[in-house]
């Protein structure tokens, strides 16, 4: 754009003593004596004034356009971080009620298993008891036994060596 305006300068210089000769003119109803290369030269540079100022309007409401997009993307983007704040928030308590459930059905399997314990360790105390109590029922039954068929074997009962 520069390089064309250097060029257009050069050839109006060039050819000036042309450009401001006075001419007659015709504006359809009355005719006028001026120079015709200032006139279109004047009418071209009205031209590309207007251009100039249309390209700046388009590039302002760009601009603007897109200040306001990046505001409203800004906006959506807080928002988004919002709602995943929240939802991580939500994904938090919720992670805390199940593991508070995991902590109660874990305390109450252990519990339980205490409980089945002490009760295995019941009936297995009454099973021992039980037995220790047959063992020594048929100890004494052998013990008469013995006592009966041997002679002499009361006296020997009666003297028990402690040294």
């Amino acid at each position: 754009m520069v390089l064309v305006l250097i060029l257009a300068a050069v050839f109006i210089a060039a050819n000036w003593s042309v450009l401001v000769r006075t001419t007659p003119l015709s504006f359809v109803a009355f005719q006028v004596e001026g120079p015709l290369g200032i006139i279109l030269l004047g009418i071209t540079l009205l031209i590309v004034a207007l251009v100039v100022i249309y390209a700046l309007v388009l590039r302002t409401n760009w601009l603007l356009e897109s200040h306001r997009l990046n505001r409203e993307v800004q906006k959506q983007r807080e928002l988004a971080e919002q709602a995943e704040t929240s939802r991580l928030t939500e994904l938090r308590s919720l992670i805390e009620t199940e593991l508070a459930g995991l902590r109660a059905s874990i305390q109450e399997a252990a519990d339980q298993a205490m409980t089945r314990t002490e009760s295995a360790e019941q009936s297995l105390a009454g099973t021992l008891n039980e037995a220790v109590n047959s063992i020594s029922a048929h100890i004494g039954y052998f013990d008469d036994k013995l006592n009966r068929v041997l002679p002499g074997g009361d006296e020997d009962q009666g003297a028990t060596p402690e040294s």
